[in-house]
């Protein structure tokens, strides 16, 4: 799925209205959109068939008239990790960054594209989050983007991205962002507003789809507004055989819940703060199922929410915008990308 959104700061649109409007709520969605892939196109974030993706670009972009861009790139390549560096030198920390990458990633550092993001500063060091993907791959899309007639203003990894848009801005909390794919399931633990650990699954929305499929002979336009219109775990009896397939579906998902929890509290670098997740956000395709939060929700001890994609643009309480709620969860990446 291609999706975009352009945000806006609502100074400038009152300045564009000639308002004197004092109050600023931040970042207003002015121009959004979306378009299916053909099916194979991506397959697992590596690009299959390159010159059908190009031509869809090309459409994407004639149809909502876009030119510059910011382009995400797919989680599953990407490799993330926590260091510390003998430095404190802003401009020291590229250069030691790098220097860790043999003895964490698999990736020799030529071939590699790193971003780093500060999580504690120390007296004589300093603690990392560095992400790491490999040169080729973001070449790739680069060219598909350009060849499209697209100008690239930077790439960043999914993982990065959805982290800016949902995390709240100055909170140091621990949260663990569970984004559910339509084929594998991401999870990251986001600590002092930095993306710290990740894993993943092979399970998402197409294994609830499949199952509906299977025991209503729907197709899987079908199964899929059965899927959302519908709470299969509510435990009626005519939806027994297909709420005990999504309960073992959902039990892969809470068992990784609780490994990541006891695995992030076991962590020998994370102090007594950080080392507890305190909130569970739940986001991506099938995060608006029916009956999918409460449940992870019983099955956890802590708090568990729908992640708000908006959370860094402006408060629901005081603007409403006409992107759909609902929508506008499957735009987070997008939001987080066009965040400043």
């Amino acid at each position: 799925m291609l999706r975009f959104i352009e945000l806006v700061p609502e100074s400038r649109l009152a300045t564009d209205k000639k308002s004197h409007e004092s109050h600023v709520r931040s970042f207003i969605p002015i121009h959004w959109g979306s378009q299916i892939l053909p099916e194979g196109v991506i397959v697992g974030g590596e690009i299959i068939r390159k010159d059908e993706l190009v031509k869809a670009l090309v459409q994407f972009k004639e149809k909502y008239n876009l030119s510059f861009v910011k382009v995400s790139l797919p989680e599953y390549k990407a490799y993330l990790f926590k260091t510390v560096v003998p430095t404190t030198e802003e401009s020291e920390l590229a250069d030691a960054a790098a220097f860790t990458l043999e003895e964490n990633v698999p990736i020799p550092g030529p071939e590699a594209l790193i971003e780093w993001d500060i999580v504690e500063k120390r007296p004589h060091e300093t603690a990392l989050s560095v992400s790491v993907f490999p040169r080729d791959v973001a070449t790739l899309y680069r060219q598909v983007v350009e060849a499209a007639g697209l100008i690239p203003v930077s790439f960043d990894v999914k993982m990065r991205a959805m982290t800016k848009a949902v995390i709240p801005a100055h909170d140091s909390r621990t949260f663990l962002i569970v984004s559910i794919g339509e084929t594998k399931t991401l999870f990251c633990v986001v600590s002092n507003g930095v993306a710290q650990f990740t894993s993943t699954i092979f399970s998402g929305a197409a294994a609830f789809t499949s199952v509906i499929q299977k025991y209503q002979n729907s197709t899987p336009e079908e199964a899929k507004i059965m899927k959302y219109s519908h709470n299969f775990l509510q435990g009626k009896e005519e939806d027994h055989a297909i709420q005990q397939e999504f309960l073992t579906i959902l039990e892969g998902l809470n068992k990784e819940i609780r490994r990541i929890y006891t695995y992030w509290y076991m962590r020998k670098d994370n102090d007594e703060t950080s080392r507890k997740i305190n909130t569970i956000m739940i986001m991506g395709e099938d995060a608006l199922m029916p009956g999918l939060v409460d449940y992870v929700s019983a099955h956890q001890d802590v708090p568990v929410e729908l992640a708000n994609a908006w959370e860094n643009c402006f408060s629901l309480n005081e603007y409403i915008p006409e992107i759909p709620f609902e929508e506008a969860v499957h735009y987070s990446i997008a939001i987080g990308l066009a965040l400043p």
